[in-house]
């Protein structure tokens, strides 16, 4: 069965920029608040060029898994195994090496910490996307059901539009639904993913002239603080869209749906290498900060393109991706 090559070039594009947005933290760090600098700047147009890479796994993801004809008994079976296995087996490795950087402790202590965090908030603070995965996985019957009876694609749109700006204000309105607000407005860009693969530009240039001006737009509030209008959601919809609309031919060996076949081990493990790199004080110290985000994301991209490839030599990615 062929690839869809442009879903390829959607997970391809989004796991680079969650690994950049996990390179982010030295440049944010050394920002001031309120200042126009020229790193201010940097920084804000980089946030948002990657802002829409979780946004768009999960667009992906509804758009994939709620198109599929199947039983529940079958989905469940074959959802989980393909996510839980690599989850547990990289949450090891991660919590392992983690480990080796702390102070000593016993064996036990190690294995309480690592059950309290698996069965919680993860090893690592970047695996929240996990669990918020499954739970979307346990309501996709349901959603099939519901989704039949919305008779256009326009309307499902401005629906789970609308549900995911009811979350956005609200969060903003009362901080302390801030997490349920969150898993709202993640699950309506689940459900915004189905839709939007049905959605087309009429000329596709014109689409892409509003994904630079959302992002010139979204880079200006960000540096005055202005957080009321919802431009990841904006961004994210209409770059989904674009990405879904490039003509290309299919192709199986490529770099990018390496990235794409892959792209759920690299998401899993790119944290061991940004972990690391951040670790090195002469790579902190002497390369700009301004270039540190794009630098280790090439790098952490190389690191998994070759391991990725390893994996695939051996035959364990099926276990680890």
């Amino acid at each position: 069965m062929a690839r869809n090559r442009n879903y390829d070039i959607i997970r391809g594009v989004s796991i680079i920029m969650v690994i950049c947005i996990h390179c982010m933290m030295p440049l944010k760090e050394s920002l001031v608040a309120g200042s126009f600098s020229l790193s201010n700047w940097i920084c804000a147009f980089y946030y948002a060029l990657i802002s829409a890479g979780v946004p768009m796994f999960f667009m992906l993801s509804g758009a994939l898994l709620l198109n599929r004809q199947e039983t529940c008994s079958m989905f469940y079976k074959k959802r989980f195994k393909r996510i839980l296995i690599p989850f547990i087996i990289w949450s090891i490795i991660v919590y392992s090496l983690s480990a080796v950087l702390q102070p000593k402790e016993n064996l036990l202590f190690y294995c309480k910490n690592f059950f309290t965090l698996f069965f919680t908030t993860g090893v690592n603070e970047a695996y929240w996307f996990v669990y918020m995965l499954c739970g979307f996985y346990l309501l996709t019957p349901l959603c099939k059901m519901v989704i039949p009876k919305i008779k256009h694609p326009g309307i499902g749109l401005l629906l789970f539009i609308g549900i995911y700006l009811v979350g956005f204000y609200i969060s903003l309105i009362v901080p302390e639904a801030n997490v349920g607000c969150r898993w709202l407005c993640y699950f309506c860009l689940y459900m915004v993913g189905y839709f939007c693969h049905q959605v087309q530009f009429k000329n596709l240039k014109y689409g892409w002239m509003g994904v630079f001006l959302i992002l010139i737009a979204y880079t200006i509030c960000s540096v005055y603080s202005v957080m009321y209008i919802p431009w990841t959601l904006i961004y994210s919809i209409l770059l989904f869209i674009c990405l879904n609309q490039i003509s290309c031919s299919p192709s199986n060996d490529d770099a990018i749906t390496m990235l794409s076949r892959n792209g759920y081990g690299i998401y899993l493990s790119h944290v061991i290498f940004c972990g690391i790199l951040m670790r090195v004080p002469f790579y902190i110290q002497y390369v700009p900060l301004c270039v540190l985000p794009i630098l280790t994301t090439t790098i952490v991209v190389g690191i998994e393109y070759v391991m990725m490839r390893v994996i695939e030599k051996i035959g364990l990615n099926r276990y680890l991706c």
